[in-house]
């Protein structure tokens, strides 16, 4: 079952997003529209709702391709 928060229950649940990313309530709203995230805006709560699902899965892309990137040096 896919569970839905909003900004604020996120950044409660997953500070490191703000702490080490630097994301912000914006951020997510930006990720959201564009598709980046999943979720909705819920017109009764006046909340974005976004996929938590969605939300490790981007983090898990990240955390994957910045380990790919990391230059790995040996001497000859």
């Amino acid at each position: 079952m896919n569970n839905f928060l909003n900004p604020d229950e996120i950044f409660q649940k997953y500070p490191e997003l703000e702490q080490k990313l630097g994301w912000s309530k914006s951020d997510l709203g930006v990720m959201l529209r564009g598709k980046v995230l999943g979720g909705y805006y819920s017109r009764n709560k006046k909340r974005s709702l976004i996929s938590e699902q969605s939300l490790l899965q981007l983090i898990s892309f990240i955390n994957k391709n910045l380990e790919e990137q990391k230059v790995m040096l040996q001497s000859k």
